[in-house]
């Protein structure tokens, strides 16, 4: 590759950098990968839990249903209508991921599907 650059030294310094920064998107894309490929296959564990406490998380663009169970643990989810059927007080068979066994930092629990009394399964 010719540098069109008047200082050399400064071109070859743009390629390096630019070669580096490639690199470094290249294993970020394959650490993405694997945890995704480990979330979905990932087994989910069955818990039964009464809704202490709802509420939701802005986070950029992206918004977070964070629910808290009686047994401690805070779920997440991202279908709103799993968090507007679940109603504080109630009691709900959920159908859970801990996304701690796949390298998240510390534990987040996801709900993929709870049992609601009078439709039943809602994903």
């Amino acid at each position: 590759m010719r540098c069109k650059m008047k200082d050399e030294e400064l071109c070859k310094l743009v390629i390096i950098a630019f070669g580096i920064a490639i690199v470094a998107l290249a294993i970020c894309m394959f650490c993405l990968l694997g945890a995704l490929v480990c979330i979905v296959s990932l087994p989910a564990e069955e818990k039964s839990i009464i809704v202490v406490n709802k509420t939701t998380d802005l986070f950029f663009w992206d918004r977070d249903y964070i629910i808290l169970g009686d047994d401690g643990n805070v779920y997440h989810t991202a279908n709103i209508e799993i968090y507007n059927d679940m109603k504080i007080g109630r009691k709900y068979d959920i159908k859970t991921k801990n996304l701690h066994k796949c390298g998240y930092p510390s534990d987040r629990w996801t709900i993929e599907e709870v049992k609601i009394p009078w439709y039943g399964y809602r994903k």
